[in-house]
């Protein structure tokens, strides 16, 4: 399925805020723009933070014309967004967020009896609820819940599920928990207690939202030994692939490389970064790229041409996948949010495209 890239800017005034859990923001947001303001379940957009920093959030709600819809926020003690959320955001403040992004979207089950079967942990259950809210009054096939965490607490809508469940016949809500043992729940990890209850998955969708440690557990447990095929396996991870900090590289021991750069401006200069650190990063605090979805692999905004480089390990599929559905895709194209910086780049030549998106990011950047 081609990945959604009509992304734009938008301003969102909040409605409310919510605590719940104990350590979950619920917001409760309302585009000021509604006749443009458009997402699809399963996608999420990017909040931007004073001083240009971003921050990713699913959509925890369906996509109705002018009306409310939610995030769930996970609170960090010293966060950039956790502390304003904490401290100063009130009603009826206005956010910029940029979206829509992803490509994490329901598919039709193959027929009524094909079951759907969805794995979450954490916050990660933000998609799956957009899903549900969706799906489950039209969609006659079974469909299964898993949300894990570690104990009860971490379940902040264990309540609002159990109600579904007792709403809808084909909807099952299992809970999982990983380091408590109650009668209410199951013991373990989501993707184990899903193994356990499907032993044929050969014609079942799976969605699984939260953690790269699960979604990478669970593809290999139920497409290995459950049938399930690849391709019906839709995932959106929450951390990224190189989602280290350049002051965190800094701090290490690592190696400086340098690299030449012409921006989107015209512009050619020489860069010195640190070897480890993420090439998208290091580029987005040089501030000559965005970096939207936080190496997702699903905007395509942080694209580069490698004019001259050293031994660069070879694209994922996943990347390829990416880089095919942008606009006048090249050879030499790559995705900064996968690129480490290491010595495969040393005294590389890196070209940052100007195009539509590559114009917002600036304006976003110099405002």
């Amino acid at each position: 399925m081609a990945i959604i890239t009509s992304a734009r800017e938008h301003k969102i005034s909040v409605q409310d805020i919510e605590l719940i859990g104990g350590s979950v923001a619920r917001l409760k947001l309302l585009p000021e723009d509604p006749e443009t303001f458009f997402y699809r379940e399963g996608q999420y957009l990017n909040l931007v933070l004073p001083g240009g920093h971003m921050r990713a959030y699913s959509f925890a709600s369906p996509c109705r014309k002018g009306e409310v819809f939610e995030l769930h926020i996970r609170l960090h003690e010293g966060g950039r967004f956790s502390e304003l959320i904490k401290q100063t955001l009130r009603k009826n403040d206005i956010l910029t967020a940029v979206a829509p992004f992803g490509d994490c979207l329901w598919h039709p089950p193959a027929d009524n009896n094909a079951p759907v079967i969805m794995l979450a942990t954490g916050t990660g259950i933000a998609p799956l609820k957009a899903f549900l809210e969706a799906e489950l009054p039209s969609c006659p096939a079974p469909i299964w819940l898993y949300w894990g965490g570690r104990t009860a607490v971490d379940l902040y809508l264990i309540d609002y599920f159990s109600g579904l469940a007792d709403q809808y016949a084909h909807f099952n809500f299992i809970p999982v928990l990983s380091r408590e043992t109650n009668n209410l729940a199951a013991h373990g990890f989501v993707q184990q207690a899903a193994a356990r209850h499907h032993a044929d998955m050969s014609r079942s969708q799976v969605y699984a939202c939260g953690s790269p440690r699960m979604i990478e557990a669970a593809k290999v447990l139920l497409t290995e030994s459950r049938g399930l095929p690849q391709e019906n396996f839709h995932a959106d991870a929450f951390e990224a692939a190189w989602e280290r900090s350049v002051a965190d590289a800094q701090a290490g021991e690592g190696q400086v490389v340098e690299l030449w750069v012409t921006a989107a401006d015209g512009i050619r200069r020489k860069l010195r970064l640190q070897e480890g650190a993420s090439l998208m990063l290091a580029l987005r605090d040089a501030g000559l790229m965005y970096g939207v979805c936080g190496s997702r692999q699903s905007c395509g905004t942080c694209r580069v041409t490698i004019g001259r480089a050293g031994a660069l390990a070879p694209p994922s599929r996943s990347e390829l996948r990416l880089l095919k559905t942008l606009t006048q895709p090249g050879d030499n194209d790559r995705l900064a949010c996968q690129l480490p910086v290491n010595a495969g780049l040393c005294d590389a030549e890196i070209f940052i495209p100007d195009d539509p998106v590559s114009r917002m990011k600036r304006q976003l950047i110099q405002t």
